[in-house]
């Protein structure tokens, strides 16, 4: 599939992982015990919103669990040492081998499969009995391609987390022009609305003019009524945990800083019927 910008992204999480940024990291220096005691609510040193709910890792020993656009050694190594069964499909061959890495530290088995999220068509029907997708649904520019997969290889009775960008918040994170930290606080200056994030010749994030970044902005319309119109069950709706526990002692402005102050992030939890 070769939409606007997809080989963008692709590029950017291969130049992340070969600099082993933020998250394309692996954890090497968890245990079970440390995810067990974070799926239950305890502290620990598991980052909070590594996997949110964190109750998703809870009973999934033996059990089929696909990490979806999920690759740089983070939430598979947690899954894994859950006792899951773990396949993580991402479009960046850097970040799987994040994945592999963890893998192999730990000693559990794991699928790594190079693709892109919208095509699963190497996987069977009702596959998994849990698909866990953090924020990556922004590198697509339609959601229904990537649900309808999604629920073609979820089976009965089984899950599909997805994360998204908060529509209303996202502009803050645009790079330059008059949206995020101001000094006092975080503007959002960018006209509501959905679709592809651009950058233009002033080197500014909009939704307007210049050359695409391979960055969506979907719309809660879009997010929801997507997961309904193929056939997905609604369960939950979640806001990031990050910012509970607020911004400490971050820089101003920083991803950081953001991420505990506003609630940028929210997932979706449904459900195949069975």
């Amino acid at each position: 599939m070769t939409d606007e910008g997809v080989a963008t992204i692709e590029e950017m999480w291969d130049r992340q992982a070969a600099a082993e940024e933020r998250y394309s990291t692996p954890y090497l220096d968890l245990t079970r015990e440390d995810v067990v005691a974070f799926a239950r609510g305890a502290p620990g040193p598991v980052a909070l919103g590594t996997v949110f709910p964190a109750q998703l890792l809870l009973d999934v020993v033996g059990k089929p669990v696909l990490c979806l656009a999920s690759a740089g050694g983070q939430q598979t190594v947690l899954f894994g040492l859950a006792g899951a069964r773990v396949t993580v499909l991402d479009i960046s061959a850097g970040q799987l081998t994040a994945d592999q890495r963890a893998a192999a530290h730990y000693g559990y088995t794991l699928d790594a499969v190079k693709g892109d999220m919208r095509d699963l068509s190497m996987f069977a029907d009702e596959s998994f009995d849990l698909i866990y997708q953090p924020i990556s649904a922004c590198f697509i520019p339609d959601l229904v391609p990537l649900y309808r997969e999604a629920f073609r290889v979820l089976r009965r009775g089984g899950r599909y987390k997805v994360a998204h960008c908060n529509p209303a918040t996202y502009a803050v994170s645009f790079t330059g022009g008059d949206n995020g930290w101001d000094g006092k606080g975080y503007r959002i200056a960018e006209p509501y609305g959905g679709g592809l994030i651009r950058m233009d010749v002033r080197g500014r994030e909009n939704l307007c003019e210049g050359a695409p970044t391979g960055e969506h902005v979907h719309l809660l319309s879009d997010v929801f009524g997507g997961l309904i119109a193929v056939g997905f069950t609604i369960e939950q709706v979640l806001e990031d945990p990050r910012h509970l526990a607020g911004p400490g002692d971050a820089e101003r402005g920083s991803h950081d800083h953001r991420v505990g102050t506003i609630a940028e992030y929210f997932a979706v939890v449904c459900s195949k019927v069975a």
